[in-house]
């Protein structure tokens, strides 16, 4: 069955740009991940985070460089501020 969500409605609440401080995981599915999809982000890679829920909770939603979304622990990324955020 074909995934009919249309995720670019999501893409623009990913507003806080974060950089990877170091080789960490990602998955599809927190509440299971026996059967989550895992992959690795690699050290000073870009995802982007929603700027409301950033440091709460253990799994965050992120969106990655491909512009997927993902599930990230936030302890991994460090914000990247710009001259937006003062």
């Amino acid at each position: 069955m074909e995934d009919q969500f249309d995720y670019s409605l999501l893409i623009g609440k990913f507003d806080m740009a974060c950089r990877v401080i170091r080789d960490t995981e990602w998955v599809t599915n927190p509440a299971n991940l026996t059967d989550s999809t895992r992959d690795i982000i690699q050290r000073g890679e870009m995802i982007w985070l929603h700027r409301d829920n950033f440091a709460t909770g253990s799994w965050q939603q992120a969106r990655l460089a491909d512009n997927t979304l993902r599930y990230v622990q936030h302890h991994d990324f460090v914000h990247e501020q710009s001259d937006a955020d003062g």
